[in-house]
């Protein structure tokens, strides 16, 4: 993947909340590792003809390097986009931001793509851009790239250096691909059809599932190194929770992922909270995956998972 694509600059995953304070407290507790810091986030639009944005924020890194961020976002006023998401879906995942070195360029190439939701100005002056991307669903904010106050990575030993990628559920997978290569220049790493159930140890809510499950699946590359990735997922439209999501949701980001060396140590966090599962497959030295029902948490879905002989 090369440097100049907006996909290269992958940079945060931002949940809209009602209380920014509580949500962050709450993922730290989930996702050891994260060290949130708080501020109040102002931006302005560009064309003075719309409302001003006020979030109270608070915003931790995760990834091995903490080169990626993750934002709590409570809108304070009542702006059309944060506010009005809050209002009408309720809290969680909100929209994925990439950091790019030409915002013009890219701008340009995102139009093509997808239609400008929003232009706003934070108080430093920097341009941040909204656009509705229709094939994925929700929202991809595009800004300048800048420099990154210093910090500390988090452990190896807890959770958040971990973080690999996010996932969208989607109506038409070839759609949301060709969405992703051509507005993102994402480098598609896998594409398949994948069948899940008894032979897996499927389980919804706890429940062992006695179907075949299936789904296709695409992988994008993110990030500067292309170590991180945008996960498209499209279910059959039988009884499974993916395929709620979409009924309840429509397409749109659903959760977050871990990739882990040790399922059991690198999850007691999340299991001694009493988070429950909402999908869960096992398949002894082959892979181990859990998404975390975070919704009573303002946190959407977690996935935490394991692949190779340790599984």
């Amino acid at each position: 993947m090369g440097i100049t694509t907006i996909g290269s600059g992958f940079h945060s995953v931002n949940y809209v909340v009602s209380d920014a304070k509580r949500a962050a407290e709450r993922f730290s507790s989930l996702v050891p590792g994260t060290a949130f810091a708080a501020g109040t986030v102002r931006m302005n639009p560009i064309d003075r003809g719309g409302l001003a944005v006020e979030l109270d924020a608070a915003i931790a890194h995760l990834g091995p390097r903490g080169e990626y961020e993750v934002r709590m976002l409570h809108p304070l006023g009542r702006d059309p986009m944060f506010h009005r998401a809050l209002a009408a879906r309720g809290p969680g995942l909100h929209h994925v931001g990439f950091r790019v070195a030409d915002l013009h360029c890219a701008a340009q190439r995102m139009a093509r793509c997808a239609a400008l939701a929003a232009e706003l100005r934070d108080e430093a002056g920097g341009r941040h851009l909204f656009y509705t991307c229709d094939p994925i669903g929700g929202l991809i904010e595009l800004s300048e790239s800048g420099a990154d106050s210093a910090f500390d990575a988090a452990a190896a030993d807890s959770l958040a250096p971990y973080f690999t990628q996010i996932a969208y559920v989607v109506n038409d997978i070839a759609a949301a691909r060709r969405w992703i290569e051509q507005a993102l220049g994402c480098e598609v790493a896998a594409a398949r059809d994948i069948v899940q159930g008894p032979a897996w140890n499927l389980h919804f809510r706890g429940q062992p599932v006695p179907y075949d499950f299936g789904l296709k699946m695409v992988i994008g590359k993110l990030g500067p190194a292309g170590e991180g990735q945008i996960e498209l997922l499209e279910p059959q439209r039988n009884e499974n929770v993916l395929a709620e999501f979409l009924n309840t949701h429509g397409p749109g980001l659903n959760h977050i992922a871990f990739a882990v060396p040790d399922y059991y140590r690198l999850t007691r966090a999340l299991r001694s909270t009493g988070v429950p599962p909402l999908k869960e497959i096992h398949v002894p030295g082959t892979v181990h995956s859990s998404y975390f029902d975070c919704t009573g948490e303002e946190l959407s879905t977690i996935e935490v998972f394991e692949t190779g002989a340790n599984a």
